[in-house]
C-alpha cells in the first residue's frame, strides 16, 4: 500500500502544483487573474470530493475497502486523463468537479490500511503512509514540470491519467482485504450524510476536524500564487521545471518531518509537539515574502515543510488512533469531507489574495492562519497524564463514545 500511495500522490501531483500556468497557456495572461481561477478550481475540486466523500466511505465500510480503492483511482485516472482535451477554462474547471466527486482515493487508502493493520501499529502505519504521499508530492511536481516544459499542458494530463491506472492495477492484483460484509440493512441514503455530521459534532473528533480543515487550508493557500511567484524569481526558460524543483524541496523537507516527528512526540508529547510545529511555520512565513532568488525560495520552502509536513501526519494519526473498528471508511470519509472544505477554502482564499493584494501577501496570511492553528491545538486538545496524546483504541461508535 505504500507503492500505492506513492504513485497516487506522484501521478495526481504531475499537474496539480501548474495550474495557474495551465490557465495562462489557455489564455489567461494576468499573474493574479490566473493565480484567482486557479482558487476557483481548487474550490470546485473541493464541492466535488466534499459532496461525495461520505458517500464513498460508507460504501467502503459496505462492500469493501479494496473496491474503494480500486475505485477512486481508476475513476481519478479517467476524468484527469480527459482533462487534457479542455479547450477553455471553463472545461478545466469544470473537470476538476468530476476529479473530485469520483475520485478521494487518499481517505479510501487510509481507511483500508487502517482496517487491516493490528491496533498496536496503526500509528506506525499511517505514519508510513503520510511519507509515501510525501515522497509522492515530492516527485511528481519534478516529473510534472519536465513533461509540462518538454511537451506542455496536455501531455502532462494523459501522463496523469496514465499513472493514476498504475495503482489501480496494483491494488487488483496484489493487496489482499479479509473484508466481512457487516449484517446490518443499509439504511436511508442519506445515512452517510448523517454519520459524517455525527462524527463531526462529537467529542472525540470535533477538535481534530477542526485542526484538519485550518492545517490543510494553510497548505493550500500558496499554491495558486507559488507557480507564478517561481516565474517572478526565476531567470531560465522552463518555469515548471523550476516549479517542481521548489515543489520537491518542499516534499523532501515534508517527508522529513513525518517521520522525525512521530520520535519528537513520544518524548514531548503530541499536544505539545502540534503546538509547536504550527508556531515555528508561522514565524517561517515570514522570509518568503522578501525571497529575490529561486535559491532562496526553495531554502525557505523547504524550512517550512520541515514544521508543516509533521503537523499533518500527526492529525492523520490521531484519526486512526480514533477510528472506531468496522467504521473506518466512514470517519475518513468525514475527515475527506472536511478536507475538500479545506481544499476549496485553501486555494480560493490564496487566489482572490494574490489577485487583489498581491502575489506575496499568501505568506503573510499564512503566518496568521497558523499562529491560530497553534491557538486553536493549545486550547481544545486536551492534556493527558500520558506524554503522547491519546484515544481510545477500542471500537467506539460514531459519536466518539468508547465502548
Amino acid at each position: 500500500m505504500w507503492l500505492v500511495q506513492s504513485v497516487t500522490v506522484l501521478s495526481f501531483t504531475f499537474t496539480f502544483p501548474f495550474f495557474p500556468l495551465f490557465f495562462k497557456e489557455l489564455g489567461i495572461d494576468d499573474p493574479g487573474r490566473a493565480a484567482f481561477v486557479t482558487g476557483i478550481s481548487g474550490w470546485t475540486l473541493g464541492m466535488g470530493l466534499g459532496l461525495f466523500s461520505p458517500i464513498w466511505g460508507a460504501m467502503g465500510d459496505r462492500y469493501g475497502r479494496k473496491i474503494n480503492v480500486v475505485r477512486a483511482t481508476a475513476a481519478a485516472a479517467l476524468v484527469l486523463g480527459l482533462s487534457g482535451f479542455a479547450q477553455n477554462p471553463e472545461q478545466l474547471i469544470i473537470s476538476r468537479f468530476f476529479a473530485g466527486a469520483f475520485g478521494g482515493a487518499g481517505a479510501a487508502i487510509l481507511a483500508l490500511v487502517v482496517a487491516s493493520t493490528p491496533r498496536s501499529h496503526v500509528t506506525f502505519a499511517t505514519g508510513a503512509i503520510q511519507s509515501a504521499m510525501f515522497v509522492g508530492s515530492t516527485l511528481g511536481p519534478v516529473i510534472g514540470g519536465i513533461l509540462f516544459d518538454a511537451y506542455g499542458m496536455r501531455w502532462a494530463f494523459f501522463a496523469n491519467g496514465i499513472g493514476l491506472a498504475i495503482p489501480a492495477v496494483l491494488v487488483i492484483f496484489f493487496v489482499h482485504e479479509n473484508f466481512e460484509r457487516p449484517s446490518e440493512p443499509f439504511g436511508s441514503p442519506l445515512r452517510p450524510f448523517h454519520d459524517a455530521l455525527r462524527t463531526a459534532r462529537s467529542r472525540e473528533f470535533a477538535p481534530l476536524l477542526a485542526l484538519v480543515f485550518l492545517a490543510h487550508s494553510a497548505m493550500l493557500v500558496i499554491f495558486p500564487a507559488l507557480p507564478v511567484i517561481v516565474e517572478e524569481v526565476y531567470t531560465g526558460d522552463s518555469p515548471a521545471s523550476a516549479s517542481g524543483m521548489v515543489f520537491m524541496a518542499f516534499g523532501v523537507a515534508s517527508a522529513t518531518s513525518a517521520i522525525v516527528t512521530g520520535f519528537l512526540a513520544m518524548r514531548v508529547g503530541l499536544k505539545k509537539t502540534l503546538v509547536g510545529l504550527a508556531a515555528v511555520a508561522s514565524v517561517l512565513h515570514v522570509p518568503p515574502l522578501f525571497a529575490d532568488s529561486l535559491v532562496q525560495l526553495a531554502l525557505m520552502l523547504a524550512a517550512i515543510g520541515l514544521f508543516q509536513g509533521g503537523l499533518i501526519g500527526s492529525l492523520n494519526g490521531l484519526f486512526a488512533m480514533a477510528a472506531p473498528a468496522g467504521r473506518e471508511g466512514a470517519v475518513f470519509g468525514a475527515q475527506q469531507t472536511v478536507m475538500a472544505g479545506a481544499l476549496s477554502a485553501g486555494p480560493l482564499l490564496g487566489g482572490t489574495v494574490a489577485f487583489t493584494l498581491g502575489l506575496r501577501a499568501v505568506f503573510a496570511v499564512n503566518v496568521v492562519l497558523f499562529a491560530v492553528i497553534a491557538i486553536t491545538a493549545l486550547v481544545l486538545l486536551p492534556s493527558t497524564r500520558s506524554r503522547v496524546y491519546a484515544v481510545s483504541t477500542e471500537p467506539a461508535d460514531a459519536s466518539g463514545a468508547s465502548s
